[in-house]
């Protein structure tokens, strides 16, 4: 009988972790992101109130076929990034249910393919 309890302690234990690493609130990003080839048209620096000390990015993004891309980040890499540059980025997208009027939350860079002139 305690073995019984036991594993039925452990299986219950490993499907609640289960369950909070793979809910959709916590993959949705992961689930619906993107990953474009853009050219920085617009960077912005700027301070955020909540997280102090940390320098975020507004970052608008121009493709090839016309579609333009505004996201957020607070990555430290694209204070290396100027106007004009073509990069290789994945975004992920707000979560329906958040206030982020369904905006992309974050830009990861993978890479500067071009260097502005």
């Amino acid at each position: 009988m305690k073995r019984l309890i036991k594993w039925g302690f452990i299986l219950g234990l490993i499907i609640f972790v289960g369950g909070y690493l793979f809910s959709p609130s916590r993959i949705y990003g992961y689930l619906f992101s993107k990953d474009i080839e853009a050219t920085v048209n617009d960077i912005r620096s700027f301070n955020s109130a909540d997280n102090k000390g940390s320098e975020t990015f507004a970052v608008e993004l121009h493709t090839k076929d016309g579609q333009i891309h505004i996201a957020t980040t607070c990555e430290k890499v694209w204070g290396v990034i100027a106007k004009g540059d073509r990069v290789k980025v994945r975004l992920y997208p707000a979560a329906p249910w958040s206030q982020s009027d369904g905006s992309w939350i974050n830009a990861k860079l993978f890479c500067k393919m071009t260097k502005t002139p």
